[in-house]
């Protein structure tokens, strides 16, 4: 009879250490799926702001220059961040550059974002071969 209470014990002990490691796998995963989800969030809007400036900027090649950072800035706010994501807009101090920081856990995702990065930048006039080898 001892002995079967003392199997009994060793079993229930057992059976319960295996609930508890797999009830910590469980959390473990749902919590990586849920970053996932959060890091394919991140990346779609991160996409569609590029798109968007891409759209409404690039299309006007025929006005030399740069867009300024501080377009890129007030084109961004004007466009929402996806549900459950959180994006903050800050200008460089020098304003040459827009950093875009997604999410508020510990670790957020930066970026910063520059027209000529972005591929908005038009040269004034075409260049000749000679302007770009230094010969003119």
């Amino acid at each position: 009879m001892l002995e079967l209470l003392v199997a009994g014990a060793v079993f229930l002990a057992a059976a319960l250490g295996s609930l508890q490691l797999w009830g910590q796998a469980a959390a473990g995963s749902a919590l990586q799926q849920q970053r996932l989800q959060q890091r394919d969030a991140i990346d779609r809007d991160r996409l569609l702001l590029q798109r968007h400036w891409r759209q409404r900027f690039g299309a006007d090649a025929s006005q030399p220059g740069c867009v300024s950072s501080a377009q890129l800035l007030a084109e961004a706010a004007h466009l929402p961040p996806a549900a459950a994501l959180q994006r903050q807009l800050q200008l460089s101090a020098d304003g040459a550059a827009l950093l875009v920081e997604w999410g508020d856990h510990p670790a957020p995702r930066r970026r910063w974002y520059t027209a000529a990065g972005l591929g908005l930048c038009t040269p004034a006039g075409a260049l000749t071969d000679s302007q770009v080898e230094g010969l003119e």
